[in-house]
């Protein structure tokens, strides 16, 4: 299945768009993530916020609510099969932070502009409002 979008990708910039064209970067400036689509037709995305907060506790399962809510409200990762046709790639969600996705297709339209991809997400809802996420990336290999 390769194709132009094969291969790993560093995050760049990550913002929503609203209906009237204003743009917000929802995580601040400095958002960190990798994307990585195989030749087999499998994609895995993360994204996080920097400085989040340590737990406490040594333990992942031991954190505060507190703790464990800001954790989730600071990070975005999912990922499964994907299929792609023409500008449109969709990834079939088959795990996610986020259980809402999983057995869900995320529809990004992409463009290639040599080691630049650039995802646009349709029309959905980010803290409350519509907007479009628009992700760009580096290519990493």
């Amino acid at each position: 299945m390769g194709s132009e979008i094969t291969g790993t990708w560093r995050l760049t910039d990550y913002f929503t768009v609203d209906p009237g064209g204003v743009e917000r970067k929802f995580w601040g400036p400095d958002v960190v993530g990798y994307l990585m689509y195989s030749a087999d037709g499998y994609m895995c995305v993360t994204l996080m916020k920097p400085g989040r907060g340590n737990f406490a506790a040594q333990d992942p399962l031991m954190g505060t609510k507190e703790e464990k809510a800001h954790a989730a409200e600071t990070y975005i990762s999912y990922g499964g099969r994907y299929t792609i046709e023409k500008d449109k790639v969709t990834h079939h969600v088959e795990f996610s932070l986020f259980p809402n996705w999983v057995g869900m297709d995320q529809v990004r339209y992409f463009s290639v502009d040599g080691d630049e991809l650039r995802l646009r997400s349709t029309p959905t809802k980010v803290g409350g409002d519509d907007v479009v996420v628009q992700v760009l990336w580096t290519r990493v290999s």
